[in-house]
């Protein structure tokens, strides 16, 4: 809900909102880490490794969006670059878990480690 939520804003279709900053903070950030540090402690490591990710990407999203610390207000063009770094890092999560239970379910033991 979080992403179809920003995209809506990316789009034009929306404005940012405290709707979309506070669904950044509780859904997509809190509860993704609280989520990820569960996964770690059941032994987990890239499920814990993309859920915390995921939390803090939101967490660091709506800093740079509502600027609190009296910095200069990030530009579109490095928030752009922003989002195609982490648009590569959930692709590269995204093959990596997919190669895994591929691989893994065809030679019918752990060729990549998923958790």
């Amino acid at each position: 809900m979080t992403t179809v939520l920003l995209n809506l804003v990316n789009s034009g279709l929306d404005e940012l909102s405290i709707v979309v900053l506070a669904m950044g903070i509780a859904l997509g950030g809190l509860a993704q880490i609280i989520a990820g540090i569960f996964e770690l402690k059941q032994g987990n490591t890239f499920g814990g490794t993309a859920f915390t990710a995921y939390g803090l990407f939101w967490w660091s999203f709506v800093l740079i969006k509502i600027c609190p610390f009296g910095a200069a207000a990030a530009d579109h063009v490095t928030v752009g670059y922003y989002l195609v770094l982490w648009g590569i890092f959930c692709g590269l999560s995204a093959i990596y878990s997919a190669m895994g239970q591929i691989l893994n379910a065809e030679f019918g033991k752990k060729i990549i480690p998923l958790g």
